[in-house]
């Protein structure tokens, strides 16, 4: 079976866990601390602060941002459970509002889901779409930037940054790793001081503390840093490869031109004519026959479908192909040859 992610893992990564445990240290320290400075860097900003996991780093950016009890975070409808549920945890509610028909948050539907108890807005760079969110700023409320899905060495070149909290992942399978873990960076000096005290409580007389990044996570966080240029490159050549050999399929609709001119292609999102979630199952089912894995990029809405019914719509019709630096020419000619034998015959879709 072709799986549909996997991590792409070099000899420079592997070299550089294996420095740091020569170095003998396994914890928090040095190398957490290069990547702090290597992101922090990178994106121009105060500092960033590395942690386990990108939920902790969310976690990090909503208390820094003092939301709390009462409170209410904006977030898309189509997006994985995990945000809403990180909102929850905090104890402030997620309030979940449609999309625009390119998956993303869209300024006019987030700003009827504004009340008098909203406190942020959460604004996810869905795919590894550098979607421009400068619209968001005119609900007045601060904007914390889900990054989980992106990552680029010059992310100005695509769209401009305009949360005041970004946050990372570096999941197993997303497009900068280290297993497991998360970041949060900003521009705010009070943020970044708020954020690295929250990091570590001392209230009682037992400490408690988040999970930290280790070392080994952070070392290969790094290596992978250095390596992202050309794990971005293979992945436009991935991108390309598909769009060129399925273009002609009548019941496929691909992203615009804007929407990839902008895109780390972390994900591929395709839409086709899929009448209920049960004739998307099937699909997938066909595809895992043929020996490749296909997904739905969300697997659930964060609200009734009668709330979110553009969300709804993408959610039905949204597949994505296996897409990522580790996958193979021959394995991706696999997925290209079951891809044009399943959806070959199918009717025409706009997209409607």
């Amino acid at each position: 079976m072709i799986p549909h992610s996997r991590p792409s893992i070099a000899p420079s990564d592997i070299a550089a866990v294996a420095s740091t445990l020569k170095e003998g240290m396994i914890g928090e320290g040095e190398r957490t601390a290069e990547l702090e400075r290597t992101i922090a860097a990178a994106h121009g900003v105060a500092g960033a602060v590395a942690c386990g996991s990108g939920c902790q780093a969310l976690w990090l950016a909503l208390g820094a941002l003092g939301i709390g009890s009462g409170d209410e975070v904006i977030l898309p409808g189509y997006l994985c459970p995990e945000v809403s549920e990180t909102i929850r945890r905090i104890g402030a509610s997620p309030v979940a509002v449609d999309v625009g028909t390119d998956w993303h948050l869209d300024a006019d539907r987030a700003a009827r889901g504004k009340t008098s108890r909203s406190a942020a807005v959460i604004a996810p760079r869905l795919f590894g779409h550098a979607r421009d969110f400068s619209d968001l700023r005119r609900l007045g409320l601060p904007i914390i930037e889900d990054w989980a899905q992106f990552a680029h060495p010059e992310p100005q070149r695509l769209a401009p940054t305009v949360g005041d909290i970004v946050f990372l992942s570096f999941e197993a399978t997303k497009v900068l790793t280290a297993g497991e873990g998360g970041l949060a960076f900003t521009t705010d000096l009070r943020l970044l001081a708020r954020m690295r005290r929250a990091k570590r409580i001392g209230a009682t007389a037992v400490r408690f503390n988040l999970t930290p990044l280790s070392d080994l996570q952070a070392a290969l966080a790094v290596a992978q840093w250095r390596r992202l240029p050309a794990m971005l490159a293979r992945r436009r050549i991935l991108a390309g490869r598909y769009l060129h050999a399925i273009q002609d399929l009548p019941g496929i609709v691909a992203p615009s031109d804007d929407f990839l001119s902008r895109a780390t292609h972390f994900r591929l999102p395709l839409r086709l004519d899929l009448r209920s979630m049960a004739e998307g199952d099937r699909m997938m089912a066909r595809f895992a026959a043929a020996g490749v894995a296909v997904r739905r990029p969300v697997a659930a809405l964060l609200a009734p479908a009668r709330a979110v019914p553009t969300a709804a719509r993408l959610l039905r019709q949204t597949l994505s192909l296996p897409l990522y630096p580790a996958l193979s020419d021959a394995d991706q000619g696999k997925v290209i040859a079951a891809a044009r034998s399943i959806l070959a015959g199918r009717q025409p879709f706009d997209g409607a």
